[in-house]
């Protein structure tokens, strides 16, 4: 007999009344799933000890008759946000261990006194709506005996203006709602009192390592929380009326976040008073600040241990940032929409001795990061430097010589509009492995003579709309000998439309990855077609990308064999060059080639080849010839190709997994296709490609039985679903879309194997699929997933 049911993450709406019938199931999982809700033949599950319904974003209600299963042990409903209230009478379940959230409710057997009797929870808790507590219950709810909960989540409704609301009487409910001192997590969340009762920041809880104390907006000072000698992570958000924050000493915290503090406007020690005796942290590696925009002067003084520091919207803070000795420990440096910052201050920079990332977004006023002069020495440890949305931005560094840190290995700027030059020294940068330069749209050209690293494996130039030309010797170079030297494995240009040549020469033997990409483009660089057959074989190149290309034709040459993958998008080319010798050749894709009329006569040899993409060639007469020698092809898409009206002479590769044929007007008859002989076919597609009444044949002869998937799209004079569909024992996905007079399905009904059916768009058949309603719900109702989306539910 049954014993354990998971039906997690499949496309359930609901469970049959025979449910119950599962006498001696223990465990039943449906997390995950589109339940909305359950049968009460769920409550003669007696022997049940395991409910899952975690995800359940459906689920509406839980069944009275959950109380009866009286061995139930664990009933998980986290991240179910539509469940309104528990059960009545949940207290029945006395066994329960696992009960991650409980939702207070109105009436007999819904309050909060329910858990009274649950005296075995254990692990997490989240209570909800707590607005609905008087003091005398929140007592009887008896959290401080339930010595097994570890974690506690006490929720508020979060509309203060809420009538049931009333700070005094929260204040005392939250002070009735005291844990037992075994508890290790804490969170308040929209809690309306104005002070926190004593028992939270008290040193007896002393297993206390995290503490939320979220959205109480109605705080004015915040309690003694650094008494709790475990806390470890604390987190402070949405108190608007707090002012100051006690810097006390925080001797295990590790990670700090305050965040949206409206009023808060300083630390204890703002006035010079015991700042040598308070704010120590010597343990904190992370602090975050966010969005305190009254705050002003300097961080705690004691820091020793920190790592990352980031802060947002907190431009008092960062404009009064001075160099603590302590922040000689930082690592990461992220500042986020400080305005009024038109550049680091020197003595922070001298500071920052540790530091290896520095991460500056939507400065608007920051104009460059430092000066020239600064002893750039003390940044030796910098690697990455990310610049992105400082519309003020002009040059990194003020100044003539414009000197970055010499140990920085990726470089990032991005969208800085009024970026004109990148710093000056770049080619001196011996570790910069990684420059990513993207819509800088003032950036005209390069600093003169300036070149790049040798170290430079990966360059990206994007939607630089003023760049006129790269910096000579970036990627070429002129004998054998500096070729070696050369270490770039990546380069992509695309969308710059001023500039038109690449810098001549021959592309590093070390490139592994191109992609170029704009309309003037003229030419493609040397290198990428090769004459000479030793030339091609010298290269590296595996993945390339020509994409919008001005060229009508491509020059006389191959391309290396080295190549993966090979990808051509929006050119306006005819015809292609060679490709039957590229033999490591695994991905070749063809997009809105829209001048492309035939594939090299040579064919397609290319053992390795695993996919084939040929999409919006309109003018695209034929496919390659000899496509049944492509052994390793295993998949095959054909789009959009409206002057293709046949297949290959001699068939489709023998051994696809994955075929489609969309709009494309093939004449060919199916039953010519020789789609039976694909005997590892396991998914087709076809879509305003056939021009029949009925599909597949009847005698199940045109589709191979292998067929896991398949989908059946605008097929305008498609009338009927053949008995032929049944030869398909392997069937598990029945996708049909937009056929307007589809009207009829086979008598016989569907493969065994069929575990979802899709329609969307086919008005007739959909009338005849309503859910208890329609004539052919018997023939479907036994599939697991049956997706119909109505036309009058679209409307609605």
């Amino acid at each position: 007999m049954l014993r354990a049911l998971s039906l997690a993450g499949y496309y359930v709406e609901e469970l049959p009344k025979s449910t119950g019938t599962l006498k001696l199931l223990r465990y039943l999982n449906l997390s995950y799933t589109w339940i909305k809700r359950l049968p009460e033949s769920l409550g003669e599950l007696f022997n049940l000890q395991t409910l899952r319904l975690r995800g359940c974003w459906k689920l509406v209600e839980l069944p009275t008759c959950v109380v009866n299963l009286i061995n139930l042990q664990c009933l998980d409903i986290r991240d179910t946000y539509g469940l309104q209230e528990m059960p009545p009478q949940i207290s029945k379940l006395i066994n329960l261990r696992m009960l991650p959230k409980f939702i207070v409710g109105e009436g007999k057997g819904l309050g909060i006194t329910e858990l009274k009797k649950l005296s075995h929870l254990q692990g997490q808790l989240k209570i909800e709506g707590l607005q609905k507590v008087n003091v005398r219950d929140a007592e009887l709810a008896n959290l401080k005996e339930k010595t097994g909960l570890c974690d506690l989540a006490l929720h508020w409704i979060s509309n203060f203006d809420d009538p049931l609301r009333n700070e005094r009487n929260e204040l005392h409910v939250l002070d009735s709602l005291k844990p037992h001192r075994s508890l290790e997590k804490l969170s308040v969340t929209s809690y309306g009192g104005t002070e926190f009762p004593s028992w939270i920041g008290d040193s007896c809880y002393s297993k206390i390592v995290d503490l939320k104390l979220l959205t109480c907006r109605k705080i004015t000072s915040l309690s003694s929380v650094g008494k709790l000698p475990a806390l470890r992570h604390l987190s402070i958000e949405g108190m608007d009326g707090v002012k100051e924050v006690y810097a006390e000493d925080f001797q295990s915290l590790e990670t700090l976040y305050i965040g949206n503090m409206l009023g808060w406007e300083q630390w204890f020690w703002s006035d010079g008073v015991n700042e040598s005796t308070l704010g120590k942290f010597p343990k904190l590696s992370e602090l975050t600040l966010k969005n305190c925009p009254r705050l002003i002067g300097d961080l705690p003084s004691c820091l020793p241990s920190l790592k990352k520091l980031r802060i947002k919207k907190c431009q008092g803070v960062v404009l009064a940032l001075r160099a603590a000795p302590d922040l000689t420990s930082l690592a990461s440096l992220q500042l986020i929409e400080i305005y009024g910052l038109v550049s680091l201050q020197e003595e922070l920079v001298q500071a920052l001795v540790a530091l290896e990332d520095l991460d500056l977004e939507c400065c608007n006023e920051l104009t460059y990061l430092w000066q020239d002069g600064v002893d750039l020495d003390k940044l030796s440890s910098l690697k990455r430097l990310r610049i992105v949305e400082c519309e003020q931005l002009v040059s990194l560094v003020e100044g003539e010589e414009r000197i970055l840190p010499c140990n920085l290995e990726v470089l990032t700027e991005e969208d800085c509009c009024n970026l004109g030059k990148p710093a000056n020294g770049l080619s001196s940068l011996t570790s910069l492995r990684d420059l990513r330069i993207r819509a800088c749209r003032k950036l005209m050209c390069f600093s003169e003579g300036a070149g790049l690293p040798l170290s430079l494996k990966r360059l990206d130039i994007s939607n630089c709309d003023s760049l006129r030309s790269l910096p000579d010797g970036m990627v070429t170079v002129v004998n054998d000998s500096d070729c070696n030297h050369c270490l770039l494995e990546a380069l992509s240009v695309t969308a710059c439309p001023s500039l038109k040549l690449l810098p001549k020469g021959k592309l590093p033997k070390t490139l592994k990855y191109l992609n170029i990409s704009w309309d003037n483009q003229e030419s493609l660089p040397e290198g990428i077609l090769q004459r000479d057959a030793r030339e091609t074989s010298r290269s590296n190149l595996e993945h390339l990308t020509l994409r919008s290309l001005s060229v009508t034709t491509f020059p006389t040459g191959e391309f290396p064999i080295s190549l993966k993958e090979l990808a051509i998008f929006y050119c306006r080319i005819p015809s292609l060059p060679p490709l039957h010798f590229l033999f490591h050749l695994t991905e070749l894709t063809i997009l809105g080639c829209n001048e492309l009329k035939w594939f090299p006569k040579e064919g397609l040899s290319l053992p390795n080849l695993i996919s084939l993409v040929i999409d919006g060639c309109e003018k695209l007469r034929s496919l390659p010839t000899h496509m049944d020698s492509l052994k390793s092809l295993q998949h095959l898409r054909i789009s959009k190709c409206h002057r293709l009206d046949s297949l290959p002479e001699r068939g489709l590769p023998p051994n696809l997994t994955s075929l489609e044929i969309i709009n494309c007007k093939i004449s060919l008859p199916m039953s010519e296709w020789g789609l039976r002989m694909l005997t590892s076919l396991k998914r087709f597609s076809v879509e305003s490609t056939i021009d029949v009444d009925r599909f597949p044949d009847d005698e199940g002869l045109l589709l191979p039985p292998s067929l896991t998937f398949l989908e059946i799209s605008n097929q305008e004079n498609l009338k009927s679903i053949s008995r032929g569909l049944q030869h398909l024992t392997s069937l598990e996905v029945l996708n049909i879309f937009k056929c307007p007079i589809l009207r009829f399905f086979p008598r016989e009904g569907f493969p065994l194997s069929l575990g979802c059916i899709r329609i969307r768009s086919s008005p007739l058949l959909e009338e005849r699929c309503l859910k208890e309603k329609g004539d052919y719900w018997s023939i479907i109702a036994h599939i697991p997933e049956v997706d119909i989306v109505v036309q009058q539910d679209l409307k609605e």
